[in-house]
């Protein structure tokens, strides 16, 4: 059984208007801004419009799931449209993966060592077992698959030196359907992720 007095460091600011951290009024990078400088993730093609629209979708779907996951119900009246079929999709996905306990839920973290930030979605236990959880909401596209295991792998680092951690990704249905699992679970990701940080420092990027 994992140790959950495992401590991460939350010693940070977050600004959710620009998507800034800030350590003791120092900016520090995030994951995302990581993987957008080495052209793992790019949004400079999707219209301005529909990527804030896609946002504001998440961050919706990324609160109603906090909820639920508390045990706590929410008014149908008082969800939106564009949001209703996603919660339905996570619904259905937990109601045959139960056990998920909460230690961290939507935390904005930092990792010194490395000079990064980053807010995980979830972190906890599943049955007993570590794990780091990222509900997704886009289109499940192989080619991101990259870029998913680099940003587990940097959120897995948040625990420090721990073994055993599970890296979860869920893509919620925009049809309501029930989410679709994937695991990354290849030991040579956290190098990876070690090796994209670096170069990300090396190149002196802001």
């Amino acid at each position: 059984m994992p140790d959950l007095k495992i401590k991460v460091n939350t010693d940070i600011t977050f600004d959710p208007a620009d998507h800034v951290y800030y350590v003791d009024g120092v900016r520090i990078i995030s994951v995302t801004q990581v993987l957008q400088a080495l052209n793992l993730v790019d949004f400079s093609k999707v219209n301005k419009k529909v990527l804030e629209f896609a946002q504001k979708r998440g961050t919706e779907v990324h609160a109603g799931v906090a909820i639920l996951l508390e045990g706590l119900e929410i008014r149908p009246d008082t969800i939106d449209d564009e949001v209703a079929p996603y919660l339905e999709s996570f619904k259905l996905w937990h109601k045959v993966n139960p056990g998920i306990k909460v230690e961290y839920i939507e935390t904005p973290m930092v990792n010194l060592d490395q000079g990064y930030a980053g807010t995980p979605d979830l972190i906890g236990t599943w049955n007993g077992e570590l794990c780091v959880i990222d509900w997704k909401t886009g289109v499940s596209n192989p080619a991101i698959r990259l870029a998913q295991r680099l940003q587990t792998s940097a959120y897995e680092k948040f625990l420090g030196d721990v073994e055993g951690v599970r890296r979860l990704i869920v893509n919620l249905k925009q049809d309501g359907s029930m989410a679709e699992m994937v695991e990354y679970e290849n030991p040579q990701d956290k190098y990876l992720w070690d090796s994209a940080i670096a170069i990300y420092h090396a190149k002196g990027t802001k």
